[in-house]
């Protein structure tokens, strides 16, 4: 009898740990692993729409956005015509998102922009001008140049012919070199004709200007830049909307102090 009993517990014991041991085995077996055990998972991936390009990987929790990049997909606008505007935010780890343009703060200072839903439209231009437009996300702020043209307005050479003499270079005297000239806010440069000029620190540049106090310049390492009568040698970089400041002391070489990285550039 007593034989009997100590049998039947043992018996039970058994059989509880193997419904245990069959029990943890099911648990697991439902258990997927997605990764590799002893691998970083790393790299730089899309989404389907291409709209995200983003990196990921044990790094990627540590990236900071560090500038912000607005663009237009029309560079001049007529009355009543539109533009899509675009941002990317870029990271101090070289991946860039691009952001939802309701996502951001759209700005302008010009009554003839209307700013809606990720677009620009003119409004009806009462003069040709250049008008610029923020965006602003996480602290950061980006500023897209746009061109507005009025083509109703008829030419008149007279006219024409004296606001194109008045641009920013137009106080340039002489100098005893043949070609060179002297502007007191830009110093000297050597007239190329056809709007190209050879700066004697910038180099070659092509100018744009309608304007007494200020100046497009495009060269071919800065793209585009913008800086006046009061503003050189700070100059506004188009392609990333940043502030560079040129060090003048240190020609021969072209050294430009980015006022948003805080570093130092070296152009050729």
């Amino acid at each position: 009898m007593i034989l009997s009993m100590k049998y039947k517990r043992l018996h039970n014991f058994i059989f509880l740990i193997l419904t245990f041991i069959v029990g943890t085995i099911t648990t697991l077996a439902e258990i997927k692993n997605e990764g590799f055990i002893g691998d970083s998972f790393y790299g730089v991936t899309t989404d389907p729409t291409g709209t995200i390009i983003n990196r990921v990987g044990p790094n990627a929790e540590f990236a900071v956005p560090s500038k912000l990049n607005a663009r237009s997909e029309l560079t001049t606008l007529l009355s009543g015509e539109f533009s899509k505007l675009s941002v990317a935010l870029s990271l101090d780890d070289g991946s860039i998102t691009r952001l939802p343009p309701l996502s951001v703060t759209w700005g302008s200072t010009s009554s003839e922009l209307i700013i809606k839903d990720g677009f620009v439209t003119a409004r009806d231009i009462s003069k040709s001008s250049r008008e610029s437009i923020s965006a602003s996300v996480a602290g950061l702020t980006s500023v897209v140049f746009i061109r507005l043209k009025n083509e109703s307005l008829q030419s008149n050479p007279v006219t024409d012919t004296i606001e194109l003499s008045k641009n920013a270079l137009s106080d340039s005297i002489s100098l005893p070199q043949q070609g060179w000239k002297k502007s007191n806010w830009f110093g000297n440069y050597y007239d190329g004709g056809n709007d190209w000029i050879h700066h004697s620190n910038l180099g070659w540049l092509y100018t744009s200007s309608n304007q007494p106090n200020s100046i497009w310049l495009w060269s071919s390492s800065q793209e585009w830049l913008w800086t006046g009568n009061g503003v050189y040698p700070h100059l506004y970089r188009n392609k990333d909307g940043t502030w560079i400041y040129f060090i003048v002391e240190a020609f021969p070489r072209k050294i430009f102090y980015n006022q948003s990285t805080k570093k130092l550039e070296r152009s050729e």
